[in-house]
């Protein structure tokens, strides 16, 4: 938002440029997430998400055409050899892989696709839980991964540089032509990328906050077996993770580290303890449950541990790296 709505008279800047604390820029972003808390505060506070269905529908179709338009435009420009937003070829110097950054783009990658994935309140208001669930599960998956794959192919091949918030390279986009001179159907296209994501979080936000506070309320069991929780619990619950989700992005800007390093961690949660306690819930109870498929199995669980955990000291190996590195976290 500080890169395309003015506050005022003052001008736009990019965050990414500007993130000292000496300058204006950040004091906008600032300014910016006051107005994003005030909304998603009311959002969290005052409803479940559930109660938002249509906004929530209206706005994963929104995403996913946004989605397709970055697609199809990269590729576009891809194949004519011309720059989003300027008249000059394309000398791309994005390499196609980077291991260097496994450590924080797989984090990033699993965080992106995994509130998709948001048990148990996705799948609490599913009807025919028994089949439904992991139809659901997958499909999400799949989807976000897909859209991931193909719109990082298509910016590798239509963009000369990617900017560290992949919607920026969409700035002033021109399709080729000089940016005075451009379409006003460029500068359509322009104010959707740039600004649906601030919308797009909104739903995330919600239900995300929401799924969070559901989880640290359950780790409390009394009251829980006849489901009575205080609403008092629950608010309050909400109020916290609000607060702390506000004040982490005041500080560090770039979320992109913030979302690597989330994600790391649910990484190792998802892939080493639950599967630890997979194996010793069926060690402990071997009958089939309800919900049991083919990966409620021992040996399979056993096998994929080691993997797993192979797979995490890489990827933490490799994230703690880049950040030592990096200069521009704070």
């Amino acid at each position: 938002m500080t890169s395309l709505v003015p506050i005022g008279p003052l001008d736009t800047c990019n965050i990414f440029e500007n993130p000292s604390f000496a300058y204006s820029c950040r004091y906008k972003y600032i300014f910016f997430i006051g107005i994003f808390c005030a909304i998603v505060s009311s959002m969290t506070l005052l409803w479940h998400f559930t109660e938002s269905k249509t906004y929530l529908l209206g706005v994963c179709l929104a995403r996913m055409i946004v989605v397709i338009i970055m697609i199809a435009t990269a590729i576009k420009a891809g194949a004519t050899g011309t720059q989003l937003n300027s008249t000059e070829d394309i000398a791309s110097n994005v390499p196609f892989a980077n291991f260097h950054a496994f450590g924080i783009g797989v984090p990033i990658i699993f965080l992106t696709m995994g509130f998709h994935l948001l048990i148990p309140d996705v799948e609490q208001p599913l009807k025919n839980k028994e089949k439904n669930s992991v139809k659901m599960l997958l499909y999400g998956f799949s989807i976000a991964f897909l859209t991931i794959v193909l719109l990082s192919l298509s910016m590798i091949y239509g963009c000369a540089e990617v900017e560290t918030l992949a919607t920026l390279n969409w700035k002033n986009y021109s399709n080729g032509e000089p940016v005075d001179k451009r379409p006003i159907w460029t500068a359509c296209i322009e104010m959707i990328i740039m600004i649906f994501p601030c919308i797009d979080i909104t739903s995330i936000f919600a239900m995300t906050t929401v799924n969070t506070a559901d989880n640290i309320i359950a780790l409390h069991f009394d009251g829980l077996q006849d489901y009575c929780v205080e609403p008092e619990r629950i608010f309050k619950t909400r109020v916290f993770i609000l607060i702390v989700s506000m004040f982490v992005p005041m500080y560090f800007y770039d979320l992109g580290i913030v979302f690597a390093v989330a994600g790391a961690i649910n990484i190792v949660f998802i892939f080493l303890f639950i599967i630890m306690f997979g194996i010793a819930s069926k060690t402990l109870i071997p009958e089939v449950g309800l919900y049991d498929n083919f990966l409620a199995n021992k040996n399979f669980l056993r096998v994929f541990l080691v993997f797993s955990l192979i797979f995490c000291v890489k990827m933490w190996v490799n994230l703690i790296n880049y950040l030592l590195v990096s200069n521009d976290i704070f």
